[in-house]
């Protein structure tokens, strides 16, 4: 996008074990030819994309996690029909060392998976998961820097080093190192199917030569791009190279008359094209409309009949000899700046795509919190039906189908993967075998099998490492292994078996499992082990044979015994960290809102949510301060927010305030002013005075409880003397506050850091300096958050994180949808779902309707109604334990929707307890609530009692964790934990 960099720029051998699916476009790598993408094996990819950004910006991770779990987000994504997530980064991604949770508030119960990992640890994470999901990835080369956008891949100015991770030059050689180890690092998941290299060069940026007023080749795009792609293809010559425009060559042969966005220009290709294999180049432009870009084109009298002149000559062009996917567009669609225009600009873009062929697109974004264009989900997280409606229709019926994700073990014995090939035990009869790295299903290794008529392998358990001898009917009860015929199928893969050393007539064949083998594909089985040893007794070879008279070349990774019932122990761990409480949060009353004109507020500023949550909490809240505004939008005035105060100002003053109103908590914003045209400070100098009030204010009150947050972003200019950008400098403060901030909370401070700057942007400010009402309503759910976390327990806790016991009473399969029918109806309508592993389901989605009722039919079929309230999109079927999606979505023709409140959850009883425990929910908005969530358990039944209590029966499959309340429409989670014992 254009200026917002911070928050809308837009996301380990962990992971690297968990990689792929049954999917196989890594045999010959994806594709692009006359204006489409394939897959490996030739299907065309329909590219139905949204941008997920926050691993860019200063929080380093997926936006939202303060209110979202980052698995969910992708599931929504997923079920509202996207396939592919478009996930910008930056250098600091790959080599910040901060734990992510440290970096920005991070919801625990809804994310433990990525409390202390770094970034690059939790984009390892989430791209595992991804691509687990079946949703294809595109990673975006967002900026060198964190902290703003920079119009070129490299930076050489000395000035301007702080912007980089390390506080050096960043070089075009580092640029492309770094998009190498992303191509490299990645390579193994399956849907991972391209890099964005760079997004949006502009500025000092020209394509190539033409311009006699930019000669400098470092800023020639096209050779950038063209070496960037060398790169990229020689570390993974699978992935695709995505190249965006410039904003203008100003050479006398391209019409530099047009209006044009940053990315948006490739009038160049025409005459001085991209040196980079044909097969491999997509050309994806960036356009915004009125919210974003207010161009002169905008206001023409024809507009929007003269944009697809305007959009033929930047891009359209080239639609049909190289796939051009829109890699940003979108707008607040009615919501914004640009009002009914942004609506009338975006469904002609719509029409315009559809006009050329072009169905393939990346929307801008998906989380509400991008400044000029908001998101797929609006601020209070319900999903923007009108934008879909729109993306619905630009991708018309086509679909590309995903596949059933791998299921995942509860124990497991590896026999075959990286972390035992050095040490594997293999006999073999008129075979060979070899652990060989060029076609693999995960991690790094596979096993190659050459065999003769009736030769085989065998995985003996001999080597005293395995210990899978004893009572192996006990312990596992599924043969578990990945298994491919490779590029070039043999016909005796039909007649390949599986068995132990128990007999061959206790031998299974591997056909069927897999009904056929593509080329390049790899696919996951699993074997009863009744099957192969229905007398439980012990064994210690797995047996792989080629049963016929030809030769075989076969493929196995991941050979594993598992146990799908056995009960597990996560071992309990301490961890000393801010938590919130299981009790009722402590007094709020005499919170002082201390700062500059940012506290004061535009009608009382973030000063009324603030207030409003706090009453939520029950906690008797109540403000203290010695000025008072009648514009405050609550009852309660009183406040110290002082207009044109700088940190001096309020040091001046403060002692004072604090003897006539006592408060027991304080929330300081200050520094904005201190960062202005006229300052003569460094960022240190600033700090230091910032720290010393802090010193200040705690001698005053040490027994209060003081919030401190960052100051909001704001907009380049170069200050003198000092000839610093006010951007960066602002950055540079808010990087001194956290520090010491976060010194003093390790030191057992009550003193806290609130990083509001995380939720804001430029275009979040309607003067450049003073947030938006709307923007208002983040800070005080930043500051929130945090008091809730404090104020749950008197100080830093040091707690004992229970041990999590996966109930071994139920063994659920993983459902695999294959086919539905019918593909579209109106409310009413009964579909039959095909697949497998219904066994058990209890639970569906369809679009945006989340609790479905499903009859099984059988293990293969399942039925379900469409209800009121669903919308066009995937259809999901769960169990207690696992879910499958369809690869294409149902078409929702008519209906009446349901209206459902918003519930909240204020409190509940107990705090804890087992299996079968009731808890009742006290809040409000709990009508028609049908479904709920205790942890890891997501099919939890609600009682509702009233409209502002419910009960909870705590599940088989419950961990400890957070309490969900679901209706059809809404869903509202607790803000601490209940314990599962």
């Amino acid at each position: 996008m254009k200026n917002n960099f911070v928050y809308r720029i837009v996301q380990a051998a962990l992971a690297l074990l968990v990689l792929t699916t049954t999917h196989h476009a890594l045999a010959a790598g994806y594709m692009a030819q006359s204006g489409k993408i394939y897959d490996g094996n030739g299907q065309e990819i329909q590219v139905r994309g949204v941008s997920h950004y926050g691993f860019n910006a200063t929080i380093l991770q997926p936006q939202y996690l303060w209110a979202m779990g980052w698995k969910e987000q992708i599931a929504q994504m997923k079920s509202l029909g996207f396939n592919a997530i478009r996930v910008p980064f930056v250098p600091d991604t790959l080599y910040n060392t901060t734990p992510v949770d440290q970096l920005n508030y991070i919801n625990a119960g809804l994310n433990p998976e990525l409390i202390g990992k770094t970034p690059l640890q939790a984009l390892d994470l989430w791209m595992a998961e991804a691509n687990r999901q079946g949703m294809y990835i595109l990673l975006d080369f967002h900026s060198v820097s964190k902290l703003r956008q920079y119009p070129t891949w490299f930076v050489s100015n000395p000035a301007e080093y702080n912007l980089i991770y390390n506080n050096q030059a960043y070089t075009k050689e580092n640029w492309t190192r770094d998009l190498a180890f992303v191509a490299k690092r990645y390579a193994n998941l399956a849907y991972f199917f391209g890099i964005d290299i760079y997004n949006e060069p502009n500025g000092v940026v020209r394509w190539s030569t033409g311009d006699t007023n930019a000669t400098n080749p470092a800023n020639f795009w096209k050779d950038a791009a063209e070496s960037a792609a060398t790169a990229v293809l020689a570390a993974n010559p699978n992935l695709l190279i995505f190249v965006q425009g410039t904003m203008g060559n100003y050479d006398g042969l391209e019409n530099s008359n047009i209006p044009m966005n940053w990315g948006e220009n490739f009038q160049p290709q025409a005459y001085q094209p991209l040196n980079i294999p044909h097969d491999k180049l997509v050309l994806t432009p960036h356009t915004y409309g009125p919210d974003v870009s207010m161009k002169s084109s905008f206001s023409a009298a024809n507009f929007p009949a003269n944009l697809p002149a305007h959009w033929d000559a930047l891009f359209g062009q080239f639609s049909q000899t190289h796939p051009v996917i829109i890699g940003e567009w979108g707008g607040k669609y009615g919501n914004g700046t640009g009002g009914q225009q942004d609506i009338t600009w975006q469904n002609a873009f719509v029409d315009y795509l559809l006009s050329k062929g072009i169905r393939n697109s990346f929307y801008w974004c998906y989380t509400p919190n991008s400044g000029d264009t908001g998101g797929i989900l609006d601020d209070n997280l319900n999903v923007r039906q009108d934008k879909m409606a729109l993306l619905q229709k630009l991708w018309g019926t086509t679909t590309t189908p995903t596949p059933t994700p791998t299921p995942t073990a509860v124990g497991s014995q590896s026999l075959f993967d990286d972390a035992v090939v050095a040490a594997w035990a293999l006999t073999s009869w008129s075979a060979t075998a070899l652990a060989q790295n060029q076609f693999v299903k995960t991690g790094s290794n596979a096993m190659k099998v050459d065999a003769a008529t009736w030769g085989g392998i065998s995985i003996d358990s001999r080597d005293a490492n395995w210990s899978w001898t004893d009572q192996p009917a006990s312990r596992y009860t599924h043969l578990s292994f990945d298994v491919s015929g490779g590029a070039n199928v043999g016909a005796a893969m039909n007649t390949l078996e599986t068995g132990l050393d128990l007999g061959w007539g206790l031998s299974a064949k591997i056909s069927n499992y897999v009904t056929s083998f593509a080329p390049g594909a790899w696919y996951h089985v699993e074997i009863p082990l009744s099957i192969l040893n229905p007398n439980s007794v012990s064994f210690r070879r797995i047996v792989f044979q080629n049963n016929s008279t030809s030769n075989l070349a076969f493929y196995l990774d991941n050979v594993a015994l598992v146990n799908r019932t056995t009960s597990t122990t996560t071992a309990t761990t301490t961890t000393t960290t801010p938590v919130a409480s299981t009790t009722p949060l402590q007094s709020c009353a005499g919170i002082m809102p201390l700062g500059d004109s940012i506290t004061l507020g535009v009608n009382g500023g973030y000063r009324n949510n603030l207030y409003t949550g706090l009453q939520q909490n029950n906690c008797g809240v109540s403000y203290v301060g010695t000025q008072a505004d009648q514009y405050t939008r609550i009852a309660d005035t009183d406040h110290e927010g002082h207009s044109g105060f700088t940190i001096g100002n309020i040091a001046s003053s403060v002692n004072g305030w604090l003897a006539t109103t006592q408060p027991n908590i304080i929330t300081l914003m200050i520094g904005t002013n201190d960062t202005a045209w006229w300052t003569g400070e460094t960022a240190a100098q600033i700090g230091a005075r910032h720290n010393a009030l802090i010193d200040q204010i705690r001698a005053a009150r040490p027994n209060a409880w003081l919030f401190v947050a960052s100051i909001p972003p704001q907009s380049s200019a170069i200050i003198q003397p000092n000839n610093v950008d006010r951007a960066v400098l602002t950055q540079q403060l808010n990087t001194v506050i956290q520090g010491n901030v976060s010194a003093r909370s390790k030191a057992g401070e009550r003193v806290r850091f609130v990083d509001v700057n995380s939720v804001l942007t430029t275009a979040d400010l309607y003067d450049g300096i003073h947030p938006s009402e709307a923007a208002h309503a983040r800070i005080a759910q930043k500051f929130l958050d945090e008091i809730r976390v404090a104020l749950g327990s008197a100080s830093t806790a040091t707690v004992a994180t229970a041990p999590v016991v996966t109930s071994p009473s139920t063994s659920y399969p993983q459902p695999g949808i294959q086919s539905f029918s019918p593909a579209s109806g109106a409310v009413g309508t009964v579909v039959t779902v095909n697949g497998s592993g219904f066994t058990g389901a209890n639970l569906a989605w369809i679009g945006n309707a989340r609790n479905v009722a499903v009859t099984v039919i059988s293990d293969s079929q399942v039925r379900l109604t469409i209800p009121a309230d669903a919308t066009t999109g995937a259809i999901g079927v769960f169990n207690p334990a696992n879910v499958a999606f369809s690869p294409s979505s149902f078409n929702v023709t008519s209906g009446t929707t349901a209206t459902y409140p918003q519930p909240g959850i204020q409190s509940f009883s107990p705090s804890s307890g087992g299996v079968g425990t009731v808890v009742t929910l006290n809040g409000s908005g709990f009508t028609g609530a049908n479904l709920a969530w205790v942890g890891a358990a997501h099919n939890g039944t609600v009682r509702v009692i009233s409209d502002t209590q419910a009960q909870v029966t705590i599940p088989a499959g419950a961990t400890t964790g957070a309490i969900g309340i679901f209706n059809p429409a809404r869903v509202a989670f607790t803000a601490s934990s209940f314990t599962v014992y």
